[in-house]
């Protein structure tokens, strides 16, 4: 895995605007001590974040935000017959029944992503990583969500740095250009929250960001 740099040098806004310029593939990790978390990013977008160490499925955390009922949730279950699904394969079989729709996942999805990002952008310290083409473990539920709408709907908390602070990222690709892309209108925050680094733990969502930052 290819450091980057630090938080101490680098402006991790930046860093997300410039994956998303690119239209990299591959896991961004931030890490600072024993407490790191992984942005998964397709085509400059990010899809996936992890690790995720909750004991909850998917579904015993749709039905405790109150996205199904806990009826829809036995009968899918007994639709599987039993089995404890993966996040993809528990996704489909609840659309399949008509409890949720694709929007539903997208607004919850974005919903975790933005808790993170609130998180992560309060780090003064720590490490970045990159790595080219590494994916998310099989059967994870991947939503693919804008990086500048997430970045919209949270505020600037940090100063941009010197643009010479953030070349060493593409070094190696000079010749590399930013591919164009539509502009994507920013999504409102559903939500507004006020944590502190050391709060990371104590944040009262669905699946708190605490989940994605696991310690070692």
């Amino acid at each position: 895995m290819s450091l980057i740099g630090t938080l101490e040098q680098l402006n991790l806004t930046n860093i997300l605007q410039r994956i998303e310029m690119y239209e990299k593939n591959g896991m961004l990790v931030l890490q600072q001590g024993e407490t790191w978390a992984e942005l998964y990013i397709r085509g400059g977008r990010l899809v996936c974040i992890g690790p995720v160490r909750t004991t909850m499925t998917l579904g015993d955390q749709l039905q405790q935000e109150g996205i199904i009922s806990p009826q829809a949730l036995q009968d899918t279950y007994q639709t599987l017959r039993g089995a404890q699904p993966g996040e993809m394969r528990m996704a489909l079989a609840l659309m399949e029944r008509g409890y949720v729709g694709h929007e539903d996942f997208r607004g919850w999805a974005t919903k975790k992503a933005l808790e993170t990002l609130k998180v992560l952008l309060t780090w003064t310290n720590g490490e970045i990583y990159f790595e080219e083409d590494i994916v998310p473990e099989p059967d994870r539920l991947l939503v693919a969500l804008s990086i500048s709408a997430l970045l919209s709907s949270l505020p600037v908390s940090t100063p941009v740095p010197q643009q010479s602070a953030l070349n060493g990222f593409y070094a190696n690709k000079e010749q590399e250009q930013p591919k164009s892309s539509p502009a994507i209108p920013a999504t409102p925050a559903p939500f507004a929250l006020s944590v502190s680094p050391q709060d990371i733990s104590k944040i009262p969502t669905l699946t708190s960001s605490a989940q994605f930052l696991l310690d070692s």
